[in-house]
Parts: structure tokens; sequence; C-alpha cells
């Protein structure tokens, strides 16, 4: 997100973290201002995959990758929308 030009942060503001072996995991967010504030906000969101033996998908990385294209896409020309990227 930092070299499309987003200043991400962790979504620690609206949540508590996902524990595991004693390491904290975050929602990673990137936001694009939208020229009409008025607007309410899209999310466009995707998963981590998961690790081995525990519920969840294993796909790649693929859904975090389209974020990630779809963040590059939006980054210019402003949107009129404000845009929440996150990968959770």
């Amino acid at each position: 997100m930092r070299e499309l030009g987003l200043v991400p942060y962790r979504g620690e503001r609206y949540e508590v973290p996902y524990m595991r072996d004693g390491q904290d995991f975050y929602n990673l967010v990137g936001v694009v201002r939208g020229g009409d504030r008025s607007l309410d906000p899209v999310l466009i969101g995707a998963h981590y995959d998961t690790v081995p033996h525990s519920p969840g998908a294993n796909d790649n990385g693929s859904a975090v990758a389209a974020v990630l294209s779809l963040a590059r896409t939006f980054v210019k020309p402003k949107p009129d929308r404000t845009l929440r990227f996150v990968a959770f």
C-alpha cells in the first residue's frame, strides 16, 4: 500500500487484535479519500490466507493481490467516494 502512495494503518482503531501463538495480528487499512465527503465510503476487502491446520481458505493470497490491484487502479484519478482497502 505504501508503494501505491497510501498511508496504511493497522485496524486497531476499531477492533482488538487477533492473537495467535503469542503474536497480535490486525487488519491493514489503506484509504483513498474521495472528492465528495457527503457520499458513503466503499469498503474493498480480502482475507489473508489461513495457516496450516486451522479453518479458513488458502487461496495463495489472490484476494489480497486483487485488493492491491484495485487500490493501484483507484489511487489516481481521485474517485468521488472514499475507498477503504482492507486486508483482514
